[in-house]
């Protein structure tokens, strides 16, 4: 719309398959490729039975296998929780603090963006009292009592100020 227009005059949504298809065949190569690495070494590994329990098991598994819980939340539980031993160690306490920090940083963002929605939508709360300000240069009485009338005669203004200076 209006100047808008002249700084993007595009209809709408585009497809360029000369980059989107070159791009996508690109990405599905890197994924392959840094795939191809992990999936070699656990192909090669030999020791089936022997990491399959930690040798200590976490609480948490051995109270929700007394609750009752089903083999799939406890199997889900055990690999969440649990380290492993020898080459299958990981390292479960920073993945868990990782990823309780990243729900953390997503919420504060959400809330951030919600309240400064709010704050910008909302003049008066950032200490600005009005939603417009007209800025005049020289009119004339006449000018300004016009406007002035037209103003006054919007029911959609719930008040007005007027001011000047020399």
């Amino acid at each position: 719309m209006g100047e808008a227009r002249l700084a993007d005059p595009s209809a709408g949504f585009a497809f360029d398959a000369y980059v989107l298809l070159p791009g996508a065949a690109a990405a599905v190569v890197v994924v392959l490729a840094l795939g191809v690495w992990p999936a070699i070494r656990a192909a090669r590994s030999s020791r089936l039975a022997e990491t399959a329990y930690p040798a200590h098991p976490s609480r948490i598994v051995a109270l929700l296998a007394r609750a009752g819980a089903p083999p799939s939340a406890l199997i889900g539980t055990r690999r969440a929780l649990e380290r492993g031993r020898g080459r299958d160690a990981v390292p479960v306490g920073p993945a868990l603090l990782g990823s309780i920090l990243a729900v953390t940083a997503l919420c504060a963002t959400a809330v951030f963006g919600s309240s400064l929605t709010h704050l910008t939508g909302t003049p008066a709360l950032y200490g600005q009292p009005f939603d417009l300000w007209f800025t005049l240069s020289g009119p004339s009485p006449a000018q300004l009592g016009q406007l002035l009338t037209g103003l006054e005669n919007d029911h959609a203004l719930s008040d007005i100020s007027i001011g000047g200076s020399g």
